[in-house]
């Protein structure tokens, strides 16, 4: 599994808690600007996937809130590791902004190293602090991460506001 998939499913993994008893224990803050404006809570969440050679980081909202934020990355290693984290350093970042429940326009940001001409958007996410790690399962959790993520999203196609939006958030 590639790309935006293997995004997404790892995505799926750090909702359900990757088989071990993680759930975000601070929520932080997302806040938007450009096209979008206001500001939401969300949970940050790292996860390892026993056996895998990446272990991925996720921020998200309440699904019901808007406007509605999930980023979902994939870095090397086997456990979260605080540093600030590029293009330069990772190797999927994905993140999906929506305004609205129905009807709501759609923005992005993508980058798959193994096709970095296809990247959309920017992203940097800086880890101070990974916090306690928690196992389960063979799998390990980490939900008390501290740091800051800041993203420039494009807006998709049929999107009709034509500009950028901005996210700057604090976990």
């Amino acid at each position: 599994m590639t790309g935006p998939a293997r995004c997404l499913c790892f995505l799926a993994l750090v909702a359900v808690g990757c088989g071990s008893s993680t759930s975000p224990s601070t929520p932080g803050t997302a806040t938007f600007s450009g096209a979008l404006t206001g500001s939401v809570s969300v949970l940050a969440l790292g996860t390892y996937v026993s056996g895998d050679t990446a272990w991925g980081f996720a921020i998200t909202n309440n699904t019901t809130a808007y406007p509605n934020l999930n980023f979902a990355g994939q870095f090397a290693g086997t456990s979260l590791q605080t540093g600030t984290y590029t293009t330069a350093n990772s190797e999927l970042v994905s993140t999906l902004v929506t305004s609205a429940a129905a009807g709501g326009q759609l923005w992005t940001q993508s980058f798959d190293a193994t096709d970095v001409s296809a990247a959309q958007g920017s992203f940097q996410l800086v880890i101070t602090a990974a916090g306690a790690a928690q196992s389960g399962t063979g799998n390990t959790g980490w939900n008390a991460a501290q740091g800051t993520a800041t993203l420039t999203l494009v807006p998709e196609s049929g999107n009709p506001s034509g500009s950028n939006t901005n996210v700057s958030v604090t976990f």
